[in-house]
Order: C-alpha cells, then sequence, then structure tokens
C-alpha cells in the first residue's frame, strides 16, 4: 500500500492481517488452495517482521515516517494472534508459536511503558492508537480481545488466559461509556460519534462477542445499538452530528491502498 506522505509504498500489518483473515475464510468455505497459500504466505511475513520487541511498527507507517514513542497498535498486535494462532493450528510450526508468544508479551505491556495496555482503577484497555492518554477505540478494543481469545484456544498460557477474563469484564463494565442515547460513540474520552459503518461494526462485533462471552450487558447493548439502527430518525440525527463533527474536527489524511 502507499501513503501520502512520500514515503513510497510499505507493508501496513493491519491491513496485512485482515487480508489474510479473509483468505482464511474463504479457504474455510470453499477449500481454495490459492487462498491458502495467501494466507501462509502472510503469516509468515508476520513471523519474518516482527521486531524485538514483539510487535509490529504500525504509526510511524501513518505518519509521515516521524519516529513515534507509540508506534504499536493493540489492534495490529491482536490480529495478527488471530493469524498466528490459525497458521499454527494449520501448521503446527514453531515459529508461529514464538512469535505468538512474543506477540502476546507486548500485548499486556502497558503503554506507559512502549506497549499497547492501559491499567486504570481495575480495568485493562487494549488501545489501537496509544498515547499519553487514555483514549480507547470501541471497535480496535474488540479486535485485540478477539486475537487475545484466539491466543489463548490455542496456546496454554495461564497469564494470557487471566488477561482475557481481565479485559472482556472490562469491556462489559465499561460499554456504557459508548453510548449516546442514540447511537454508539466510536472511542472514550473525545466521545466522537461512530459512522453509520462503525456504528455497523460494533453490532457484528458485539454480536459475536456475546457468543463467546454470554455476558448480560453485551447482550443488552447490542439489543439496544441496534434498535438505533433501524430507527430513522435516530440514524439522521447520527449522520448530521458526524458530519458536523468532521467539519470542526477533520481527521488525518487517509492511506489508501495500492494494487501493488
Amino acid at each position: 500500500m502507499d501513503s501520502t506522505s512520500g514515503c513510497g509504498a510499505v507493508y501496513f500489518p493491519i491491513l496485512l492481517c485482515q487480508k489474510a483473515l479473509g483468505h482464511w475464510d474463504i479457504w474455510l468455505g470453499q477449500g481454495s488452495a490459492e487462498d491458502l497459500h495467501k494466507f501462509l504466505q502472510i503469516a509468515s511475513w508476520l513471523t519474518a517482521n516482527q521486531d524485538a520487541e514483539g510487535g509490529w511498527d504500525t504509526w510511524n507507517l501513518a505518519s509521515q515516517c516521524q519516529d513515534s514513542q507509540y508506534r504499536y497498535s493493540a489492534m495490529t498486535q491482536g490480529q495478527a494472534l488471530s493469524v498466528m494462532a490459525r497458521a499454527h493450528l494449520l501448521t503446527r510450526n514453531d515459529s508461529f508459536e514464538r512469535a505468538s508468544r512474543s506477540a502476546m508479551k507486548l500485548m499486556c505491556k502497558p503503554v506507559q511503558d512502549g506497549g499497547v495496555c492501559w491499567y486504570e482503577d481495575g480495568d485493562v484497555f487494549l488501545e489501537e492508537f496509544p498515547g499519553a492518554s487514555r483514549e480507547t477505540v470501541l471497535n480496535g478494543w474488540i479486535f485485540a480481545l478477539f486475537g487475545v481469545y484466539d491466543y489463548v484456544l490455542q496456546f496454554s498460557d495461564d497469564n494470557a488466559r487471566s488477561f482475557h477474563g481481565d479485559t472482556s469484564a472490562s469491556l462489559a463494565r465499561r460499554l456504557d461509556e459508548y453510548d449516546a442515547g442514540f447511537w454508539s460513540y466510536y472511542n472514550s474520552g473525545a466521545k466522537r460519534l461512530a459512522s453509520p459503518f462503525y456504528h455497523r461494526l460494533h453490532l457484528s462485533q458485539l454480536a459475536a462477542l456475546n457468543q463467546v462471552l454470554q455476558e448480560a450487558s453485551l447482550k443488552l447493548t447490542l439489543e439496544a445499538w441496534t434498535r438505533y439502527e433501524r430507527n430513522r430518525f435516530y440514524k439522521s440525527r447520527a449522520v448530521l452530528v458526524k458530519g458536523i463533527q468532521k467539519l470542526i474536527e477533520p481527521g488525518p489524511v487517509p492511506i489508501i491502498a495500492s494494487s501493488r
């Protein structure tokens, strides 16, 4: 993919992980040897390009090639864990287990120490965009949580299993912070309303998460947010408010995927 910063072609790890998981799903559904090959090719790239800390530099690639103290992302770590756990399940190659354990170690590391996890008042947050203050993006937290779940299913690790329980419980307790009363919020502190795309993504994520956790608060939130989605007035209001937010606080220049 290309950035617009003049840095040339870069391999953005979040998109690569999503591509790998897409190939995995197609292989499961259709038995396509080509998709299986592409999945394993990306999984192998992840192990070859993991750094000594157990992570993949994510935000340096998206910030005009400037060095950043907060270069990792819980979303990258989680989706990479989802890829490598599947690759290990399929191949039993030890390199995928070693890379997964290293990635899990970084996932648990506090943001203040260069990691992607924020520990606050007994809760455990997984930060898609680590920074000097907590600004937890809901969809990134859930994607990261899925990766931790895939890891504990595949590998024996009591600490990771406990970590998964802690951050799952935190998510269930903190979900109300993402409820605007008529729509969902994209993130916590700044309370930016989710776009219609991200609101629908929240619904899909919560539905999948509820199948795993069977948590009453998840089910209630899913039901409420589904009602928001079906209410034309609420949806129109959300689109209007989101549009105003974008005018007042325009986001960064997006990274554009390239066909190369």
